[in-house]
């Protein structure tokens, strides 16, 4: 059997399909790579989120076990600026602010009059030096003082 090939029946059509599957997957290589760009910056801001989120806690937290029965007394608005603890590049601040005083919830305590109820309000907020990350955290409380 003898194969006889002639220049003019020669059509090319391997070159054209490689290179047109080269450049689909040259678009679909920078197409995955910017997704995970994408991707690595939401985990990023959602880290720095996480960071003053706890920042803000953590002075909540601070601000009610510290200050309350010294507050309860003397009706001082109280403000303090404290490091994050493990993560240096947040920073949160508190300050707390007396309400009002009212009669104590049904309990134990509201059996007389010799008990009042003195009603705070603690803002904390939270910044990431080095994002532009915040959180600011408010919440109310009261502390059982005696009556007067």
């Amino acid at each position: 059997m003898t194969l006889s090939f002639t220049v003019g029946n020669q059509q090319g059509s391997a070159l054209p399909i490689g290179m047109v599957l080269l450049f689909i997957l040259t678009l679909l290589g920078v197409a995955g790579m910017n997704a995970s760009r994408l991707e690595l910056a939401m985990a990023g801001n959602l880290q720095n989120y996480e960071y003053v989120h706890e920042a803000a806690e953590a002075a909540l937290q601070r601000a009610m076990a510290e200050n309350p029965p010294s507050l309860a007394l003397d009706r001082t608005d109280v403000s303090a600026d404290m490091p994050a603890g493990a993560n240096d590049a947040a920073t949160g601040s508190y300050d707390i602010r007396w309400l009002s005083q009212g009669p104590v919830p049904s309990g134990g305590f509201s059996i007389t009059d010799e008990f009042t109820a003195q009603h705070f309000v603690v803002r904390s907020t939270a910044t990431l030096s080095n994002s532009n990350q915040a959180a600011t955290h408010v919440q109310g409380y009261f502390v059982i003082a005696p009556g007067g």
